[in-house]
């Protein structure tokens, strides 16, 4: 849980509206990290799911996990006025995460990335330097790839 409160936190920093459903609450993502402006179309949020590991290798269950968060969450966000949507695994490193971020993202319709703790604070120094917006950085979230900066 605190890894997960962690993850919240640093979203918050870099300027997301958060929701950190953690564990206890049943099949929720982790944190739901949204970013909503006007016009609302432009508006969106990322489902992540925070791996406290040295190097995350994507287990069958995680990856069943998060296509029922993305089916749980979507249409709540959907009704919030937040149209676009990412998912995220967010861990210390990856082990091949491409084939099951793909996965994921087509049976889903939902886009994805896995993203290291390292990467995520530098794109959080990058928005408090003003050097990055967080409007801009929905399709960074969008590769279904591993994040790459």
């Amino acid at each position: 849980a605190l890894f997960e409160s962690a993850i919240d936190k640093l979203c918050r920093l870099i300027g997301y509206d958060t929701v950190c459903l953690g564990q206890g609450h049943g099949r929720v993502a982790d944190v739901l990290a949204k970013y909503r402006t006007t016009p609302y179309p432009r508006s969106y949020a990322l489902i992540l799911d925070a791996k406290a590991t040295s190097r995350y290798a994507f287990p069958a269950a995680d990856v069943r996990k998060m296509k029922e968060y993305i089916g749980r969450h979507g249409p709540d966000l959907l009704a919030e006025g937040i149209p676009q949507h990412a998912f995220a695994f967010v861990s210390m490193d990856f082990e091949r995460p491409d084939a099951h971020l793909l996965e994921i993202a087509g049976e889903t319709g939902v886009n994805g990335t896995a993203i290291t703790v390292y990467d995520l604070l530098a794109l959080g120094d990058a928005v408090l330097q003003k050097k990055a917006e967080i409007g801009s950085l929905f399709s960074s979230f969008t590769t279904n790839t591993r994040y790459h900066g």
